[in-house]
């Protein structure tokens, strides 16, 4: 039987339980600059700042993540699943 924790996992936009399963330092880095990236409706100046990082390197990342795990952040409704996948995730630790 699945916990509440397994079930909130399985609703998760692919991308973010691949970057949640793969648990290098790199993975962990681009899920919370995505989380503020979404949080901050992509404003970047404002993500490098909240981040303590430089505003090309947020940019770099971004572009990264999304070729790798075939994101379309243009897109509103995958922002808004991506958005709900981490408060799913929220959720689920609680």
């Amino acid at each position: 039987m699945n916990t509440s924790g397994d079930l909130a996992f399985s609703y998760c936009e692919p991308a973010v339980r691949a970057m949640l399963e793969n648990k290098s330092k790199k993975s962990r880095q681009q899920l919370q600059i995505l989380y503020e990236y979404l949080n901050c409706e992509r404003k970047l100046t404002e993500v490098a700042n909240k981040l303590g990082m430089h505003r090309n390197n947020v940019i770099y990342h971004i572009k990264q993540m999304a070729e790798s795990y075939h994101l379309d952040l243009d897109n509103p409704e995958m922002r808004l699943k991506l958005l709900l996948s981490f408060e799913l995730l929220k959720y689920a630790k609680k």
